[in-house]
């Protein structure tokens, strides 16, 4: 009991802002187990003043993974594990490191993932019964990118491009890219690759991708026809004539007369013994 309460005498004045609970913890912690003492003490030891006085391992709060956000494929990047422990500290770790899905990657203990195939795995550190995951894109790089479609546009109609990308690997598929024309006097396009006429010219359309980058000419070509509106009054009478008129709209905004003789006209309205109506190749109705 003497030896007991100097140490725990000692361990007070080391600590003295620990309540006498803690104070036993580290009394009790600092015991040497001696088998010839097992069976005579509750401790099963003796006590080890030294021992009392060192401070137990600080264990992490947090674990975290730093690293890039992607890799080629057949590419490899490194990743790294801290620890953030309670007395603001830091330091690198040496974790168990995983990934999934293995389609896309694999990971070697010290942290160096390789990329397999296109695709989004799951970095994952294990330490200290924490752990911690990182998303990560393995992406393939083109060697080039072409564009296709139309070489022409009419001014006020839309046109669709579309990108597609050649790997190293013999592979290929649509991608998409960052698009834009010149000059913007005579179209714009949109981030999907839809081209629009505005006026009549030539420009390029150019695609933007991993570095990659492909141009199209295409040639903005005057407003087409898109309708017909026919003019003229809606009620003949008995005996009377009418004259019509047909208007032409088109793409671009505009509209045009059309002369009679650019027009079938025909009409047909046949009761027998009441009506019956005649068109003339001019538009005039009776």
């Amino acid at each position: 009991a003497p030896f007991v309460s100097g140490a725990a005498a000692l361990c007070w004045a080391k600590y003295p802002n620990e309540n006498y609970l803690q104070i036993k913890n580290r009394i009790l912690n600092s015991v040497d187990k001696i088998s010839s003492l097992s069976t005579k003490c509750s401790t099963g030891g003796r006590i080890n003043v030294k021992k009392m006085f060192e401070d137990p391992p600080l264990v992490p709060d947090s674990i975290s993974i730093s690293g890039s956000d992607s890799v080629e494929v057949d590419s490899t990047a490194t990743y790294t594990c801290t620890a953030k422990y309670s007395d603001g500290t830091s330091e690198k770790v040496q974790p168990t490191w995983s990934v999934s899905p293995t389609t896309y990657a694999s990971i070697d203990s010290e942290g160096v993932l390789t990329g397999k195939a296109a695709g989004t795995a799951t970095v994952k550190a294990t330490y200290e019964g924490l752990s911690s995951t990182k998303s990560v894109t393995v992406k393939k790089t083109p060697v080039s990118i072409s564009i296709s479609g139309s070489d022409s546009c009419s001014v006020g109609i839309s046109t669709n491009y579309t990108c597609t990308a050649k790997y190293s690997d013999g592979t290929s598929g649509k991608v998409q890219p960052i698009w834009s024309v010149s000059p913007t006097t005579y179209a714009s396009i949109d981030s999907g690759g839809v081209l629009t006429g505005t006026a009549v010219g030539s420009v390029k359309v150019k695609a933007t991708y991993e570095n990659k980058w492909a141009q199209k000419d295409v040639e903005i070509t005057k407003g087409i026809l898109t309708s017909i509106v026919i003019a003229g009054a809606s009620t003949v009478y008995k005996n009377n004539s009418e004259t019509y008129v047909c208007i032409a709209n088109y793409s671009d905004g505009s509209k045009k007369l059309v002369t009679s003789t650019s027009v079938a006209w025909s009409a047909n309205l046949f009761v027998p013994g009441y009506a019956s109506v005649r068109m003339a190749s001019d538009g005039e109705l009776t």
